[in-house]
């Protein structure tokens, strides 16, 4: 992808933060999808946040056994204006 999702950036912000998450290796499936389905953004998102969850395909694989997408991949780093970018990092949430 070569552009931004402007439909999963706050309203009114030009700022974003990046979180990346590792699953623990023991975890239980219910565990992690307690965790991931405790998550929550405020209910008003102009000027305030958005909370969007990507999965790395190994993740994927582990919360949902059972399905296949063949077009699902790792990771691929998005290069930004003026240096900025988004890494490849190979994390799991």
């Amino acid at each position: 992808m070569t552009f931004a999702q402007p439909g999963i950036f706050a309203q009114g912000t030009r700022s974003h933060h990046y979180l990346e998450f590792d699953l623990r290796p023991g975890a239980a499936l219910p565990e992690i999808c307690a965790a991931l389905g405790a998550l929550r953004e405020p209910q008003v998102t102009a000027g305030g946040l958005n909370l969007v969850i990507g999965f790395g395909a190994a993740a994927f694989s582990r919360l949902v056994p059972d399905t296949v997408l063949t077009q699902l991949a790792p990771f691929q780093p998005v290069e930004g204006v003026g240096g900025r970018g988004v890494p490849s990092a190979q994390r799991d949430a």
